[in-house]
């Protein structure tokens, strides 16, 4: 072999010596800068999707007035206030001529699933409701009369289940009416709440 062939075979190997020294890396650098370009890019351009839809929905509550917009937090709270509901269950049967035995309030449960809504789901992130047992004992027109006054109420109570108990009748109310019968009624009734309002 001669000098020049030694010579080339050395110019050879400094460029693939090159080449996977510097050059390749350098290649890749880029590569992750482009990647990391268009990964920017399509983070802003989701961003001003995002801001536009915010301004969006931020226009569309702007329509509504205060006095509804607070009947709505009134309606689904950021929380539930078990001390007030407890409260307002005892005011509410009272008023409807019963008589309160017990009330017990469960456990805070946190929804899992998903709701449609105009084609597009939406995920239940932040809504949780509660349920509360209540045992009270009245005649059957005072526990209709109750069941008027929980769908007037300004937050959901939604009745998931009445049971009637035992039924006690003497002789007076036997002759007077049969209006006069007594009786325990077992509700288990839930609110809801969504952290996701604001006040």
């Amino acid at each position: 072999m001669g000098n020049k062939s030694i010579t080339q075979i050395i110019f050879l190997i400094i460029s693939v010596a090159m080449i996977f020294t510097y050059i390749n890396p350098t290649f890749i650098a880029i590569k992750d800068i482009q990647d990391e370009s268009l990964q920017y890019a399509s983070a802003v351009e989701n961003a001003s999707e995002y801001n536009q839809r915010l301004r969006n929905l931020i226009a569309t509550s702007n329509q509504f007035n205060e006095s509804d917009k607070d009947a709505l937090r009134a309606y689904l709270p950021t929380e539930h206030d078990e001390v007030s509901i407890m409260a307002d269950l005892a005011t509410i049967s009272f008023s409807a001529g019963l008589g309160v035995n017990e009330i017990v309030s469960g456990e805070v449960v946190m929804s899992n699933s998903d709701v449609v809504f105009q084609g597009e789901k939406i995920e239940q992130t932040g809504t949780s409701y509660q349920d509360f047992s209540m045992n009270v004992s009245g005649t059957y027109d005072q526990f209709k009369e109750l069941l008027a006054i929980l769908e007037k109420n300004k937050y959901m109570l939604e009745v998931v289940s009445a049971q009637f108990g035992s039924f006690s009748l003497d002789t007076q109310e036997i002759v007077s009416s049969l209006d006069a019968l007594e009786g325990e009624y077992q509700l288990t009734l839930r609110t809801y709440a969504f952290s996701g309002l604001t006040n």
